[in-house]
Formats: C-alpha cells, structure tokens, sequence
C-alpha cells in the first residue's frame, strides 16, 4: 500500500469516527433540520418530486435535490430514524474531508494534504454541522468537487474537456442544491486563469461547453417546476431566491453587519484558526516557489469571504466552502513546520493562547461567570469541565513538544485532544433535545387523540410538530374569528399555539381557555388547549392513572359489611359538607354503584358533577359529590 493509500485510509476511519459517532441519537431540532425532513418525506407522499413543499404549501427557498438525497436515504434505512434523515449531510461532510486531502496531495503532498484533511475534521463547527440536516455540507462538497475538477482541467491539457465538464457538471448540481451560488467555482476558475496571465486555458470554448452543460442540467428541473408552480413560485425562484438574498429581499434572509464573518469564521475555525495569520504570511514568503498555489488559496478564500460578506443574508453555515482552503492553508504550513528545523513564534503564540484560553475558562466556570454564557452550559456544566481539563492539559502538552522541535507528535496530540472533545460534544448533545426538539411533546399529543379528532396550530406551526406526529399536514389558522369558529364547533379538536398568541384572546373575548398540556421548545411556550370539557374523557383518565378500572353500567359488586359501611360513612360526609372528594376516592365512588341498602331500602343514587360556583376553586382537586333527592 502507497504512503497515499495509508494517509487515505487513515484519515478515512478518524474523521468518520468524528462524524457519525452518536450521529443518531439526538432528535431532529428546530427549526432547519424539521422542516427538511419534513418537505422531504411531504414530496414521497404526495409523489411529486419537482416543486417541493411544506405542509401542503410550496416551497420556494431551496431546489429540490438535497430532498431528494433525503429520500433515497429513507427508502434504504426507514423513513422514521434521525439516522436516515442526516446521512446526505454526513457522508457529504465526509466526502468533502476526503477531497480535501485529495487537493492537498495534488497541491503540496500527501503529508500536507493528511494534516488539511485532520484540520478540517476537528475544527470547532465544520463536524457538527455535517451532523445536521442542512444544505450546506452537500452544497460545500459540489462546489469544492467543481472546483477540484475545474482545476485539473487547468492543468491537464489533454484531458482539459473532460475535467471541465465534470466540473460543469457538480456547478450544475449545486445551483439545483442551493441556487445560482453553484456557478461561484467557475467565477473563481476564471479569475485565476486571469490572474496567472494565461486566459487561453480558461477562457475557451471547453469551458463554455461545461457553462452550458451545468445549465441544461438545471433548466431540466427549472422549467418543468414553473409550469408546475405557476407564475407566481416561477417570480419567488427568480427573484426572491437569487438577487432577493443578496440584496436582503424577502423571507429567512438573515440580515447581519458587513463584519459579521470577522468574528463568527474564527470561532467556528477553532483552535486552527490560532494559527491562520503565520500560515497567511507563511503563504505570502512562499510565493515565489510556490505561487500558482498560494493563488489559488489566496483568491478561493478571499472571493468567498467577500462575496458572503457583501451579501446582506448571513449565516455560520454559509462559509462552508471556505474551510476547505482554510484547512489546506494551515496543513501546509505544519508540513513546512516539520521539515523546517526552526521555531516560528507565531506558532507558539498559537498554541499558548490556546492553553491560556482553556485555563482561564476553567478558572470562570466554578465562578458562574460569564452570567450568560453559564445560563446556557449549565445542564452540561458537569460534561464540561473534564473536558477543559483534557483540553488544557492536550494543549500544554502540544507545546511543550513544539518547544522541543517534536512538532509532528506536537501536532498528533493537539488532533488527539480535539478528537476526544468532538466524541464527548456529540456525546452531549442529546441532553439538549429537552429544549430544542418537538419530539416528547409531538408524542404526548398523538398519545392524548383518539380516532377521528383533528389537530390545528394556531399562528405557528413548528414542523417538528408535523415530523413527529407523522401528519401529512396540519392546517394553520391564523384568523381569530375561525378559531373561535373551530373551538365552538361540535367536531373534537386539539389546537396548538403559543402562549404569547392566546393571552390577547384571553383578554379580548374574556374566555378561560382549558390548557391541556404545555411545553417550552427554543423560544416558543406552547400550548395545547381543546374545545372539549373535562367529563367522561378526563375522569377516565384519571381512573387509568390511579389503576382503577370503571366497570359496565350494570355491573355490581359484591361488598362485604365492612366495606359497605366505610363507603356510606364517605357518602353521607360528602352529603353533609359538600367535601371535594379525591380523584381515587371518586373513582371507587363511581365504581361501586348504589348496592347500599338500609332498612330494606334502596340508597339515594349519587351524582357526581364538576365544581361550579362557591367550589369552583375546587376544580382540578377533584370534584363535588352531592346526592339526589
């Protein structure tokens, strides 16, 4: 086996350990991952595989492939297992660790291109978000793969139109993953050809070929969705999905300053970003023996970077692309590192920042500071402190080797640190499904309905409600005068809302809403209130509850005198004070029918009613037993 095949391997087997640990144990969370889910198994049951949609509604944000991928993942491993669902985003993740190697082999060696493949599977967010269920990951993988095979082309004369082509190809794809951003590789292709002062390799008819090859590709889903959607999703795909996001037009924009990415690309870089500025000015030295490279680094990192910089619509998961060329930028400084037999400061200004980080964050921990950010690891603080200590002792360790030119192993250890904080973070994730899942409150709902009741949501409707209630749609009511409507209507319904919608309700119509059930779910406080009182269906669940059975009307059970006397003395304290009687003292009420006799008499029948009037603040501790005259 070749010393490539070794690193491949290797680096195969670390980085899917990463990825997929755990990977399904943690419930699909609000609000992405849902409602992908959800638009994705919506498309199998209805069969139409062209214009997506979401809860019965078009949906025009994303082109219809990751869904798709979905699909095909569920048919092979079940449509109901978180597993199935993530696993495009995971074997993307993956594959995009694996190419990056790959670039790295072609560009410096497969040394360099190991350590940009380690790199980029142990930074801060790149594992995690190939965990969820978003477009990214899969986007990132065709836009990097177009790229790769635009660049061989490049390259390779020869074989140029073939590799143009495949390029074209993944582009294509792209735009039909995530919109006309696919067909930035071929825009940054065509810069560096510009910028290496030889156009004729980019700037030809091969190319033009791949141009229209990636647009037949997308006109091949485009035109048959507009005439299936209709004008209006035709604009919404046009207009609002293209120009509309980078201009900050229409709905999920994400609007954020020009600086954003300043500040959120080296937290989600950690700890390699520590370590960008020396591989940037490592780059600038090596220009000289190295420049066709550096180029292409250098403009494939800095295009990016602006270009989702300028755009007015902004997340963590839109620079995705860039942390492959992040990753072969700083594997190739540590590969220069080890065959260099001098110290860089500014590398071991890296690695004792990193160490000086950890420390102090151990240090404020114990003393709940800083107040937000202890607000929100608190139910993992007792996860996260061992796994400071670890990282700060990994970290330690680093650079005393570094410090003792064993910058190799120094390397190895940092990785091996990270490797065993990305195991425990997955580890812990579940832990959060409490506060960012649908799943224990959408189950509690499907367990409290009976055959032929209906479920509503007013005025939200997460789609973790729809994913794990297995409804192919749930209608939104966002008019009061229908929800009044529904509510009165003889048809047993279940509503589900938020507080903050049902208090003005509340106050303006003056109606005591019975809450049936409630839950705390990211921002939202839910609700789930019904138009149907507390009779027959509560008092039996009661029953259940307190493992009495309530027995047929004309059933009758044989009591001996003791029995009968202990239950004539509770009836006639009942009679006398009007008492609330306990829910199980109630049920063995309503279980024994009237068998009292006395004097040869038949005993009074005994009614049971829910409190009202002077014993209304009774209600829910029982209710009031009184007898018939």
């Amino acid at each position: 086996m070749s010393e490539r095949s070794k690193y491949l391997l290797l680096l195969f087997i670390l980085a899917g350990v990463i990825i997929f640990f755990t990977m399904g144990e943690r419930d699909l969370w609000e609000p992405d991952e849902t409602r992908y889910a959800v638009i994705a198994r919506e498309m199998a049951w209805n069969g139409n595989w062209i214009v997506p949609r979401l809860n019965g509604q078009i949906y025009t944000e994303k082109p219809p492939l990751f869904f798709w991928l979905i699909n095909l993942s569920t048919f092979f491993f079940g449509p109901k297992r978180e597993l199935a669902v993530r696993l495009p985003s995971a074997v993307a993740g993956l594959t995009m660790i694996l190419l990056t190697f790959v670039f790295g082999n072609r560009l410096f060696g497969p040394r360099a291109g190991f350590f940009s493949g380690l790199i980029l599977a142990s930074s801060l967010l790149f594992p995690h978000l190939s965990r969820w269920v978003i477009l990214d990951p899969l986007f990132a993988l065709l836009f990097i793969l177009s790229l790769y095979c635009l660049f061989l082309g490049y390259e390779n004369e020869e074989k140029r139109r073939n590799y143009y082509l495949l390029g074209g190809l993944c582009a294509g794809l792209g735009v039909l993953t995530k919109g006309p951003i696919g067909y930035l590789s071929i825009v940054i292709i065509l810069l560096f050809g510009s910028l290496q002062k030889e156009r004729e390799r980019v700037w030809n008819r091969k190319l033009l070929f791949a141009g229209f090859l990636s647009i037949a590709i997308v006109l091949a889903w485009f035109i048959p969705a507009c005439l299936t959607g209709g004008a209006d999703y035709t604009r919404r795909i046009l207009v609002q999905q293209t120009a509309g996001r980078f201009i900050g037009v229409g709905r999920h924009i994400h609007s954020q300053s020009i600086f954003f990415y300043l500040v959120r690309f080296p937290i989600g870089f950690l700890p390699w970003s520590l370590f960008l500025p020396s591989a940037f000015f490592h780059g600038m030295r090596r220009m000289r023996d190295c420049r066709r490279e550096m180029t292409l680094l250098f403009l494939w990192f800095g295009f990016i970077f602006l270009f989702f910089s300028f755009s007015k619509g902004k997340k963590d998961t839109y620079l995705l692309p860039l942390y492959p060329a992040a990753a072969l930028l700083t594997g190739f400084l540590w590969d220069s590192e080890i065959l260099s037999g001098r110290l860089r400061r500014g590398m071991i200004a890296g690695l004792t920042l990193l160490a000086v980080c950890l420390l102090a964050a151990l240090v404020l921990i114990p003393l709940r500071t800083p107040e937000g950010i202890y607000g929100v690891i608190q139910p993992v603080v007792h996860l996260i402190k061992p796994i400071l200590i670890c990282f700060s002792l990994g970290s330690l360790i680093a650079l005393l080797l570094y410090l003792r030119d064993r910058k190799a192993i120094s390397f190895l250890c940092l990785f091996a640190t990270l490797l065993a904080l990305h195991l425990q973070i997955a580890r812990a994730l579940p832990i959060f499904n409490s506060l960012w899942s649908m799943k224990a409150f959408s189950e509690k709902i499907v367990r409290r309905m009976e055959p032929g009741d209906k479920l509503r949501a007013y005025k939200s409707c997460p789609t973790g409600l729809l994913y794990y209630t297995q409804m192919n749609s749930i209608e939104r009511i966002d008019d009061k005068n229908r929800f009044i409507e529904i509510l009165s209507s003889p048809e047993r319904t279940y509503v589900m809302t938020e507080q903050r919608h049902l208090d003005p309700l509340r106050k303006e119509l003056g109606i005591d809403f019975r809450i049936i059930d409630r839950a705390r779910v990211k921002w939202w406080d839910l609700v789930l209130i019904s138009n149907f009182k507390a009779g027959r269906e509560a008092r039996k669940g009661r029953c259940a509850s307190s493992g009495l059975h309530r027995p047929s009307t004309g059933h009758r059970t044989n009591l001996t005198h003791s029995q009968l006397l202990l239950l004539f003395l509770v009836l006639c304290l009942a009679e006398k004070r009007s008492v609330a009687v306990s829910a199980p003292t109630e049920a063995a009420i309503t279980t024994f029918p009237a068998v009292i006799t006395q004097r040869g008499k038949r005993a009074p029948v005994q009614e049971v009613f829910p409190a009202k009037g002077k014993n209304a603040h009774l209600k829910g501790r029982g209710e009031v037993v009184r007898g018939s005259k």
